[in-house]
């Protein structure tokens, strides 16, 4: 039987990762709505209309990707947890069977 091996420090990365691209939808598209908040002061008729209705595809989109991430990012926090609630139990069943042979 070949050796399994768990590469945590990867996982871990993974999940780091992960967490910081979900911070970042969250702050881009909440510093984008903050920008399209003061246009009207600025812009009217067409060009709003037109921007408003791209924006709010934008935003759609924006919270998509939003989701998406917050659910790779607690599919991977899941994993890491596997892995290492797994490695901590083979490593107890294998030093009661050591003590066990002392």
């Amino acid at each position: 039987m070949s050796e399994q091996q768990a590469d945590i420090a990867t996982l871990t990365q993974l999940v780091q990762s992960m967490t910081q691209l979900h911070e970042y939808c969250l702050l881009l598209q909440q510093g984008a709505q903050s920008f399209a908040a003061v246009l009207p002061a600025e812009w009217q008729g067409a060009a709003m209309t037109s921007f408003q209705a791209t924006f709010q595809q934008w935003s759609a989109q924006a919270t998509t990707l939003g989701t998406a991430a917050e659910g790779l990012t607690q599919h991977a926090t899941l994993v890491l947890q596997a892995y290492q609630q797994t490695i901590d139990a083979l490593d107890t069943a294998w030093n009661d069977f050591q003590a066990q042979l002392a």
